[in-house]
């Protein structure tokens, strides 16, 4: 058309400034803890008798309270020693899985 005037190109894309020196970038944070859950219930009674049957067998339980209450045994640092103890767990008929916190 004439008497139009032309549009100036868009200027070049730059690159994305890199953070600033110190700032933080979000890196997962590995787990600092293991626990081999061998249960979870809606009823807080059920949850009560496995902790008493595992609590008379020896272990170290804890009842995490909320809906479901799980039934935790141990709290150990390294990831080898908790699956030890749920593959112990597991041979003595207990549904124990690894849950790292």
């Amino acid at each position: 058309m004439p008497g139009a005037t032309p549009t100036p190109n868009p200027p070049a894309s730059t690159p994305s400034p890199a953070p600033p020196p110190g700032s933080a970038v979000s890196q997962p944070v590995a787990p600092s803890r293991f626990h081999v859950q061998v249960g979870a219930f809606d009823a807080r009674q059920n949850a009560e008798a496995l902790v008493l049957r595992l609590r008379s067998l020896g272990y170290a339980v804890t009842l995490v309270e909320g809906s479901p209450y799980r039934v935790w045994v141990g709290g150990y640092v390294d990831q080898t020693t908790a699956q030890r103890l749920a593959d112990t767990l597991g041979k003595a008929g207990f549904d124990a899985v690894l849950t790292a916190r």
